[in-house]
């Protein structure tokens, strides 16, 4: 890409993603090696009619890092943005994790949950109380 002709006519069209199509394989190297995740709701605090602040307490409580680590909420219709996300947890560590949400529905009653998991270790869910998701 140094060459500035190169360069040009390369980006004048699209190309095609790059593609491992005979590997490597990381994932079913990674899941092989099972650790395991604890998830803990520690706060929730609604902010207006229609957002939420939630922080959970995540740790790794296998003898091998889990990876990589994602965090989801379940059960309604939202956006958000953790203060982490898609991460490696080393054996023994945890961390506090902030996840700022916008409600695009909810109903009163139903099951929201906070998850975590990772392609080495099952789904672990922590429920939110009912006052930090509805509006």
């Amino acid at each position: 890409m140094d060459d500035a002709s190169f360069r040009d006519k390369y980006r004048a069209t699209p190309q095609p993603n790059i593609a491992f199509e005979n590997g490597p394989w990381l994932k079913p190297s990674v899941a092989a090696t099972r650790t395991s995740l604890e998830l803990k709701l520690i706060t929730t605090k609604a902010r207006g009619t229609d957002r939420a602040r939630v922080v959970v307490r995540l740790a790794n409580t296998g003898r091998l890092a889990a990876f990589p680590v994602q965090l989801d909420i379940d059960g309604a219709m939202r956006c958000f943005y953790a203060e982490d996300n898609f991460f490696w947890l080393a054996p023994g560590e945890q961390r506090e994790i902030a996840l700022e949400v916008q409600w695009r529905e909810t109903h009163p009653g139903k099951a929201v949950s906070v998850s975590a998991s990772a392609w080495n270790a099952a789904s672990v869910r922590a429920a939110l109380p009912a006052e930090a998701v509805t509006h």
